[in-house]
């Protein structure tokens, strides 16, 4: 019997944690294969929008995310958009709050629990995903995002740089919502190049495959 992680960074925490590196045997990712199905989520149609996909609760950090969308609002022409469930209904009392108080509440969105159909039409619909998350045990969604051709811009928090082989755009400190601002003008004023987002998409697309990560199950077992 043995323990496998989805993760060196989960494999370290387990390690550290409980003690437990003679029973971790291997690490193998989650596969990722997105639904080809889409529906358009109507109040977005037509809107070019900065999107983040996580639950709605404070380790993932959304509150930065908003800072610094309010700090370039006044510069760019997309809205920013939240999905997710809502794990916790105060702190999107204190997200809303705030894009109220700095004048930008008729820009920023917050849908929760949408079909997959129209979550996918978000993802590739959005001009820019963000992930300001703090900790993650693998991060799905960037990856998601980036395998639909998005530019994304990420944390190196937890396993986020490990999840997303040092493809993508990054910053820092996760609460640094200057930095954070900074980077988004940037890849929104200067969009990356359609080969280079093709070339990172069929890189995602082959490393979380469920064929290899299958494979590698199939290799550990005949071990």
């Amino acid at each position: 019997q043995g323990i496998v992680t989805i993760s060196d960074h989960v494999r370290e925490d387990l390690e550290k944690t409980l003690g437990c590196a003679d029973k971790i045997v291997a690490v193998i990712p989650n596969s990722i294969v997105l639904s080809d199905r889409t529906e358009p989520v109507a109040a977005m149609e037509g809107k070019g929008f900065i999107l983040d996909v996580n639950s709605v609760i404070r380790h993932k950090n959304p509150i930065t995310l908003l800072k610094a969308y309010a700090r370039i609002a006044h510069r760019i022409a997309e809205d920013l958009v939240f999905c997710g469930i809502m794990v916790d209904k105060q702190y999107r009392k204190e997200l809303l709050a705030y894009a109220e108080a700095h004048g930008i509440a008729d820009r920023v969105h917050i849908f929760e629990a949408l079909p997959e159909a129209q979550k996918n039409w978000l993802l590739r619909n959005a001009r820019l995903f963000v992930t300001p998350s703090t900790n993650e045990g693998f991060g799905r969604t960037p990856v998601e995002a980036a395998i639909c051709g998005v530019s994304v811009i990420s944390t190196k928090a937890a396993s986020l740089y490990e999840a997303t082989l040092g493809l993508l755009h990054y910053y820092e400190d996760p609460e640094d919502d200057a930095a954070l601002a900074e980077a988004m003008l940037q890849c929104l004023l200067q969009p990356d190049d359609r080969e280079e987002l093709d070339r990172i998409s069929n890189q995602l697309s082959s490393t979380y495959s469920p064929e290899g990560c299958a494979r590698r199950y199939w290799e550990l077992f005949q071990k």
